[in-house]
């Protein structure tokens, strides 16, 4: 994630600037400069919008390859989601013939 990305993560948390702002201890002018990248993160400020966020520093200082494999299972979790829904019929319905050989048998 870069400096933009502190604005996607505040936008996806539903915060305002001004309560993020006051989270972390930043001016809402500071703030705003890191969002837009016109201004760097200082460390302790990265720590603080980390914690803030709920995000690993390393994300907001701009490792895309982290904010790429997020996307990446983030879009695979439907997939995944739906496998595992059909796997819980199939273990269902293994559960039900179970039953009925067993009822066969007695």
């Amino acid at each position: 994630m870069t400096a933009n990305g502190v604005l996607e993560a505040r936008k996806r948390l539903g915060l305002k600037q001004k309560t993020l702002a006051e989270l972390t201890g930043l001016t809402v002018d500071k703030l705003s400069k890191i969002e837009t990248g016109t201004r760097g993160i200082k460390p302790p400020e990265l720590i603080a919008l980390s914690y803030a966020l709920g995000i690993a520093p390393s994300e907001l200082v701009g490792h895309p390859a982290q904010a790429q494999l997020r996307a990446a299972e983030d879009a695979a979790m439907p997939g995944v989601r739906q496998a595992l829904e059909i796997f819980d019929r199939f273990i269902d319905n293994c559960r039900f013939l179970d039953a009925l050989t067993a009822l066969d048998e007695a």
